[in-house]
């Protein structure tokens, strides 16, 4: 069977469905992920060797939830995840400065 995949137009033109479910036959870009995101649909990602661009998940990693979108200015930030909680740190002149939720 051949590998499915899902794309921008796809999804702004309602074709990947709602939630949009990625199974292990299926690969996603990078762009129908950010537009999926920006619609507010939700993706699913089914266990077995689905991901984004089709790149393999760790192994026994549990399912994937989109990210939220997060609307910031212009700049350069830095992204700490530890034990699976995600922390955003704007970069200045100071230093790194903590994003507030």
């Amino acid at each position: 069977m051949a590998a499915r995949l899902i794309t921008d137009a796809d999804v702004r033109e309602g074709r990947a469905g709602d939630p949009i479910v990625v199974d292990a036959d299926t690969n996603i870009t990078p762009a129908a992920l950010d537009r999926a995101a920006a619609l507010g649909l939700r993706v699913i990602f089914a266990r077995g060797r689905s991901a984004a661009c089709g790149a393999p998940p760790r192994e026994g990693a549990a399912p994937q939830a989109a990210l939220p979108v997060v609307h910031l200015p212009d700049g350069q930030y830095l992204v700490s995840v530890e034990h699976g909680q995600a922390r955003v740190f704007r970069l200045t002149a100071q230093g790194p400065v903590p994003l507030e939720a």
